[in-house]
């Protein structure tokens, strides 16, 4: 955010905790992140661990895992600038 700011680039800050993420808005987040989709997962999650995801992502399709990080408590980041 400092570096941000000190280039005057405007932005929006997004508490996903009480705001969550549609699919769509992940979406655009994944696209612009240019990081593979398994990055957006809270990996240290108690539900990722519940659900055992590091064996299942591997074999689900995107639109599982958008549908997934859209129900809530599994995206990794609790802040989003847009």
């Amino acid at each position: 955010m400092k570096w941000l700011d000190d280039n005057k680039i405007a932005y929006t800050m997004t508490d996903i905790k009480d705001d969550h993420p549609d699919e769509k808005m992940l979406r655009e987040y994944h696209e612009k992140s240019g990081l593979p989709l398994r990055k957006l997962f809270n990996t240290s999650g108690q539900l990722y661990r519940e659900m055992e995801l590091s064996k299942k992502l591997p074999e689900m399709s995107e639109d599982d895992m958008f549908k997934l990080l859209a129900s809530g408590g599994m995206f990794r980041f609790e802040k989003v600038m847009t």
